[in-house]
């Protein structure tokens, strides 16, 4: 009788872990929207929220991504996992800025990611503008991006920002 407890045990837990591990559901977010210029991108980062909180009510759970600016970011960003903690952007394009600077600072980030290919189509901006935080502190922010192509439009693979936050609470 023990024995027969013990292998109905195994055969349980060994379909268990195999339906787990060949479930289709996937944990890593899917793109919805197709992108066909980095303007379109920078639109939304001027018009959505980049993250929330997670669960019900203000300051419930933790700080996520939003769909909306997930559907921004490329394939090797949303794997990994990070959170842009702003709330609220309003950034308009520096046109002085050189792009071959912004995509030779890119190249040498990624040249250390192990079989990382940088795409055909970038596209360089410097971005500059107000933000806000969840905390409703506002202040300025630089950001250099890069726009690639991955096939399913365009999408921000890399970001590189600064700010400067204001002492005081007031919101954009």
């Amino acid at each position: 009788m023990k024995k027969v407890k013990v292998s109905v045990f195994v055969g349980v837990f060994i379909i268990l872990t195999s339906v787990i591990c060949f479930s289709e559901e996937e944990s890593v977010y899917k793109k919805k929207v197709h992108f066909d210029s980095p303007k379109e991108i920078i639109d939304v980062l001027n018009t959505k929220n980049l993250s929330a909180y997670s669960g019900e009510g203000n300051h419930y759970g933790r700080l996520v991504n939003t769909d909306d600016y997930k559907e921004c970011l490329s394939k090797r960003k949303r794997t990994t996992k990070t959170v842009d903690y702003f709330k609220n952007l309003d950034l308009t394009v520096d046109e002085s800025y050189d792009e071959e600077e912004i995509i030779e600072e890119y190249k040498k980030v990624t040249q250390n990611l192990n079989n990382y290919k940088i795409g055909d189509n970038l596209k360089a901006y410097y971005l500059k503008g107000k933000c806000s935080d969840y905390h409703k502190i506002s202040g300025t922010i630089e950001i250099k991006v890069v726009f690639c192509d991955e096939g399913e439009g365009f999408v921000i693979d890399y970001m590189n920002y600064t700010t400067k936050m204001d002492d005081e609470k007031n919101s954009l």
